[in-house]
Parts: C-alpha cells; structure tokens; sequence
C-alpha cells in the first residue's frame, strides 16, 4: 500500500474527527473573522517641488527644517528626509493633537479616537505615537523619482483619508514655519549689520569733511594725498557694503512672507470604500487548509503508533516481557 492510500485509508476511518476539527475549527475563523474590527487605507502621494528657481529655495527650507530635528542631509537630495521628518516625533505630535471627523460626522481629538489611554498626557502621547507610527501609518521614499507615498490605516475610511491628507499638509506647514524663521533671523541680522555700516559710513564721512576742511592744498603734499586717498576708500567700501546690505535687506524681506511648498501633492488621499483588512475569505481558508493538515497528521500519527504497538502484541511474536 502506498503512502498516499494509506493516508487516504487512515483520514476515511478517522473522517469524524477530521471533520470535527476542520468543521469547528473554520467556524471559530468565521467567528474571529467578523469579530475583528475592519481597517480602511488610504494614501497620499508626494513629489518634490519642480517649479525651477522656487526648487532650491523650498529644498533649502527643507534642509534647514531637517536640522530642526536634528537630522543631517550628508550632501544628499533633501527630499529624501520626508520620510524622517513625516516620522518624526514633533509631526506626529501635533497629528494626533488634531481634530477628526468620521464618517457618521462624529468629531473628536485622533488621540482620543485611537482610544490611547495613560496617566498623564505625556505617557498617552508616548503611546498613541507609537500605535501611529508602527500600526495605523507607513511611509514609503520611491528612490527613483523621490517620490513619497503616505499610507494610513483606520477603522473609518474618512478619518484614514483625512489623517493622510493631513500628514501632508503639516509637512509643508513645518517648512515654512522654519522657513519664515530662518529668514526673520537672517533679516533681523541684515537691519542690525547695515545700521553699523551706516553709523561707519557717517563717520567716514565725517572724517573726510575735516580732512579736506583742514587740508584745502593737500594735492602738494604726498602724505596728505595718501591719506586722503585711504580716508576716500573706506567712504567707497562703505557706501558699496551698504548699498550690498540694502538689496540683500529686500530679499530678505521678501523670504520672509514668501509662500514656497516644498511638496507637490500629486494624489490626494480619498475615502477606500472597501476595507483594506480583515481578509476574512483568506483567514478561513487558511484556517481550513491549516486545521485539515493538522487533523491529517494526528491521524497518521495516532494509526503509526498503534501499528507500532500492535507489532508487540500479534501472536507468534517475542515481547521483552515474555
């Protein structure tokens, strides 16, 4: 007889409790199955600003909103911290201290929507970070275009969607807050410099009035002209620093108020209308294949050890006991 019709063999003699233990096996699957609550995802796709000269300026914004989390570019394509920064802790914060609305237009807090508990805030936002960022968000850098998709999971399809859109959202806002600092910081020390170049050039200035006041023949004199000339080139320096410092005081102005995205949001994230899990046919049919190739190996276990022990107790045979 062959491996194969002796199997066959044991499972027909064995059938009731195979289909016991299949039988009541699926049902528990079709049960966990409907029991588990459904998770819908949504997601969102990013691509680095490709407007020409507004490019390295975003990207620079980027790279300075990178330091804010202490994160390094290493010379590197700043587009690629979007993952780091969409992951940080300062983003992921202010996600979940934001406000939702599902779709029976109920409204609550993410964090209290997430159903994180905790003694005190700080532990309740510990937690509901990493809930977020290790089960309910994911996001994945394509190398070759740069491009970043955000995927969020939820149990209702509008907060998913809106929760995606939002990651987005708040990743360009970040940018041009640290954007906007960076250039009041640089317009701040431009207005300070050029006082103190003004003040200089007055001074200069001054000194040049009394020289010549004092000096009203100096052409006949070699000393005096060399003076004079050293006293005129620190008038020209200066009216050139300050002239410098008047144009780079408008551009700083102007960064200051400048509204640059870094991102473009190619696919808005929009409500799945159907679930992303649980795969409720897979489980059960996984639960069935499982149970039935359990129940198949008890059986062939349970004969081969009865064969086994029956060897011992056939007539004519020699038992250690005997």
């Amino acid at each position: 007889m062959t491996i194969v019709g002796a199997a066959c063999g044991a499972a027909w003699r064995r059938r009731r409790f195979l289909a016991l233990l299949t039988g009541g096996s699926t049902v528990l699957a079709v049960v966990a199955a409907l029991l588990i609550p459904p998770l819908y995802r949504a997601s969102v796709l990013l691509v680095p600003n490709q407007t020409g000269s507004s490019l390295s300026a975003a990207l620079g914004d980027l790279t300075g909103l990178a330091g804010q989390f202490g994160i390094s570019t290493g010379g590197e394509d700043p587009s690629r911290l979007f993952p780091e920064i969409l992951q940080s802790r300062s983003l992921t914060h202010a996600i979940l201290r934001s406000k939702v609305t599902a779709s029976d237009s109920t409204s609550a807090v993410y964090l209290d929507w997430l159903g994180v508990d905790g003694a005190t805030e700080a532990q309740r936002l510990e937690k509901g970070t990493k809930l977020f960022q290790m089960a309910r968000s994911r996001v994945v850098l394509n190398p070759k275009n740069s491009s970043v998709k955000v995927v969020v999971f939820d149990r209702d399809p509008l907060v998913a969607a809106g929760i995606a859109n939002r990651m987005a959202s708040e990743l360009d806002r970040l940018n041009q807050e640290i954007g906007r600092k960076n250039a009041r910081e640089k317009r701040v020390f431009i207005e300070e410099r050029r006082r103190e170049v003004l003040r200089q050039l007055e001074a200069d200035e001054e000194e040049l009035t009394s020289f010549r006041v004092k000096n009203r023949n100096y052409i006949g004199s070699p000393q005096l002209v060399l003076e004079f000339e050293r006293i005129s080139r620190r008038v020209r320096l200066d009216e050139e620093l300050a002239l410098t410092l008047a144009r780079e005081l408008e551009i700083a102005r102007i960064d200051e108020y400048k509204d640059v995205p870094v991102i473009n949001v190619l696919d808005r994230a929009l409500a799945p209308a159907e679930r992303h899990s649980p795969r409720r046919a897979m489980i059960v049919i996984a639960t069935f294949t499982i149970s039935l190739l359990v129940g198949l190996a008890l059986v062939l276990a349970w004969d081969g050890r009865r064969q086994f022990w029956s060897s011992f107790t056939a007539p004519g045979t020699t038992g250690m006991g005997r």
